[in-house]
C-alpha cells in the first residue's frame, strides 16, 4: 500500500499540536492568549485609576496578520488607567505565584521625558509578604514602583521595544525575582508594597469585596506617565516560585523557543521545549 508521506507528516503535526496544548494547558492556573479583551477571558477589572482616555483593544499582530492578535494597552493619552486581576482560587495563602509574559513596550515619540518610574504592568500579591510590581520599557524592566507607595526600584536594560519573554516569581519568604527570555534572575529583591495597599496588588478590598491574593497586569498608576504596551500571552501559577528549569512539579517547567517573530506561531503552542 502506498502512503501519502505529505499527509502522515501532516497527520503527525496536528497531533502533536493536540498533545502539547492539552498538556501545556493542563499546567498553568492561567492561560491568557490575548485573542479577546481580559475582562472576555476570565479576568475582573479594577478602574479606580482615573477617568476615561485610555486606549485599550485587541489587535492583529503585524507580524502574524491571520494567525495571531495581541492585546494593546495605549496609555500616551491623560485618562483612565485599568488593571485586570485574577485571583487564587485555593484555601489560605498560595505557597509562590509564577508569572510568565511576552511583551514588548514601545517609545512613545516626544513624550520620553513622561516616562516615568510608577507605571504599574504586572502585580501580585500572595496575601502575606510585602509584594511590588514590574514594569516594561523600552529600553529597560523594571521591579518596583519606588516612592510613596514602595521603596526600592531596580532596573535591568534591554531592548524592551522587542519581543521578550518575561518570567516573575515571588517565594514563601517575599523574594521577588524577574527572568528574561529563560535567563536570570536579571533582578531580584524583597518586595516594598505592604499587603494591605490594595490598589496596586489587589489584596484585600475594591469597594466592600474582599479580593485576595491575586496577580494583576495592565497599565494603572497614579502619577502622569506614558506608555505604548503590548501582551502576546500571559500565564499564572499559583503552585509557588518556578524559575526556568528544574523539575518541580514534573512537566510545569516549560518555556517557548526563543524564535524570531515571523517565527513565533510555529512555535507558540505547538513546539514547546522542556527547559533544561
Amino acid at each position: 500500500m502506498k502512503v501519502d508521506v505529505r499527509l502522515l507528516i501532516i497527520i503527525l503535526m496536528l497531533f502533536s499540536l493536540l498533545i502539547s496544548y492539552e498538556s501545556f494547558s493542563q499546567n498553568w492556573d492561567v492561560i491568557y492568549r490575548a485573542d479577546e479583551m481580559p475582562e472576555k477571558a476570565g479576568w475582573k477589572i479594577d478602574k479606580g485609576f482615573g477617568a476615561d482616555g485610555q486606549k485599550r483593544a485587541i489587535i492583529k499582530d503585524p507580524d502574524n496578520q491571520f494567525t495571531n492578535k495581541l492585546l494593546h494597552i495605549d496609555d500616551s493619552h491623560a485618562g483612565q488607567r485599568i488593571m485586570w486581576f485574577r485571583t487564587f482560587k485555593g484555601e489560605g495563602n498560595p505557597p509562590g505565584i509564577t508569572i510568565v509574559a511576552r511583551v514588548k513596550s514601545l517609545l512613545v515619540k516626544d513624550q520620553v521625558k513622561v516616562q516615568g518610574n510608577q507605571e504599574r504592568n504586572i502585580g501580585f500579591s500572595d496575601g502575606i509578604n510585602p509584594s511590588d510590581e514590574v514594569i516594561f520599557w523600552p529600553d529597560r524592566v523594571q521591579l518596583g514602583i519606588g516612592l510613596p507607595v514602595g521603596e526600592v526600584i531596580k532596573t535591568h536594560k534591554l531592548k524592551g521595544d522587542e519581543w521578550h519573554t518575561y518570567r516573575v516569581t515571588s517565594d514563601e519568604s517575599g523574594v521577588i525575582r524577574v527572568y528574561v527570555d529563560g535567563l536570570g534572575p536579571v533582578l531580584e529583591m524583597v518586595g516594598g508594597i505592604a499587603t494591605d495597599h490594595w490598589r496596586a496588588v489587589h489584596l484585600t478590598k475594591i469597594g466592600d469585596k474582599e479580593i485576595g491574593p491575586s496577580v494583576t497586569i495592565g497599565v494603572a498608576q497614579a502619577h502622569d506617565s506614558v506608555q505604548d504596551l503590548y501582551f502576546d500571552y500571559v500565564l499564572v501559577d499559583f503552585s509557588g516560585a518556578r524559575p526556568p528549569g528544574g523539575g518541580f512539579p514534573r512537566d510545569l517547567i516549560r518555556e517557548y523557543l526563543p524564535v524570531e517573530p515571523s517565527e513565533k506561531i510555529a512555535t507558540r503552542w505547538a513546539t514547546i521545549k522542556l527547559s533544561e
